[in-house]
């Protein structure tokens, strides 16, 4: 189950992608996965994951661990 978010999607969207990866509540996440741009993650605080990919590498320091945090 993949939620995908990136910066071309409308707020509306990008809150339904951040909510079914990390529901607001303690109910049961419909995402297991999300796979999300630069652009799309800014703000995201998605403190659920336990894991991180990066398929590109950050242009800056700030950057990598903005991602990583």
């Amino acid at each position: 189950r993949v939620a995908v978010l990136s910066g071309d999607m409308d707020a509306q969207k990008k809150t339904a992608a951040r909510v079914a990866f990390q529901p607001a509540d303690d109910s049961a996440p419909m995402a297991d996965i999300i796979v999300m741009s630069d652009a799309g993650a800014t703000g995201a605080n998605l403190q659920r994951g336990r894991h991180l990919i990066a398929v590109d590498t950050p242009p800056t320091a700030m950057l990598k661990e903005q991602r990583i945090g």
